[in-house]
């Protein structure tokens, strides 16, 4: 074989570090050069050297890789370890999490994150991979966190350094965000504050009572008829009543019905 034939069919290989880890990845592969065999055991003698992290597959030649999905759960583990998380951390969080949706919606061939099904797979997958403590509303916060993670970020860039700090757990993030980004309708019916609402059923009680004093005043004859609401004809009394004549005449009006009641009783 020429030099130049040898060169084209030499396989390429690299080391790559991790802290106290080796692991051997293969650049270029040459399947018609290498001996699989001869591979194989080469990294089964390594793996007796050094330990292989959890996120790293074989191939088919014995060699080995990086497994990006797998690596986005270790990385959030690694950060649901952390005493205190940063917004950062949240973030590595959100994408395991993200990962671990689109896995289940995968294993039961399911268009959205709902059902009884997926609630119970999914419920195994965060106990299995160690996030069952994040709870199911700051999960939801976190995972909208994600989705909207550009914006999020031109928001907090314009923040405080003391409020970065702070504003760290999705719920937060999210409300914050939320409030401060948040588009008035200007359709909308304004809310009244409850001093104003107060204020708007003195004056409506004033009216009223405006009204019927005028209609007392231009009344002739009887004030009121059997006939009407009790409510009315204890407003027609109220008007032409002080208060105090107005409260002795209400307990004499109750004295007198349970004398009537008491008389039919006994009767």
């Amino acid at each position: 074989m020429s030099p130049n034939g040898a060169n084209k069919h030499q396989c390429e290989t690299e080391r790559r570090w991790w802290p106290g880890k080796i692991a051997l990845t293969q650049s270029a592969p040459a399947t018609d050069f290498i001996n699989p065999m001869l591979a194989k055991a080469g990294v089964e003698m390594m793996h007796d050297i050094v330990t292989i992290p959890a996120s790293v597959k074989h191939t088919d030649h014995g060699l080995s890789q990086d497994n990006p999905t797998e690596l986005k759960v270790r990385l959030g583990q690694e950060a649901m370890a952390r005493q205190r998380r940063r917004w950062e951390d949240w973030l590595i969080i959100a994408e395991a999490l993200d990962f671990g949706r689109t896995k289940i919606m995968g294993d039961l061939y399911i268009n959205a994150p709902v059902g009884r099904r997926y609630e119970s797979a999914m419920a195994e997958w965060l106990t299995a991979n160690g996030f069952r403590e994040i709870d199911k509303g700051a999960r939801s916060r976190l995972l909208e966190c994600l989705q909207h993670r550009d914006e999020i970020e031109q928001w907090r860039a314009l923040l405080t350094d003391g409020e970065r700090f702070h504003f760290n757990h999705p719920s937060t993030v999210w409300r914050k965000w939320k409030g401060a980004t948040a588009v008035p309708d200007p359709n909308a019916t304004p809310k009244l504050s409850p001093f104003t609402r107060l204020k708007a059923a003195h004056a409506e009680l004033l009216e009223e009572h405006h009204q019927l004093q005028r209609k007392l005043e231009n009344a002739d004859g009887d004030l009121w008829r059997p006939t009407d609401k009790s409510k009315d004809i204890a407003k027609v009394m109220f008007a032409k009543l002080t208060l105090a004549k107005a409260e002795d005449t209400g307990r004499d009006l109750l004295k007198l019905v349970k004398e009537a009641k008491a008389s039919r009783s006994v009767s």
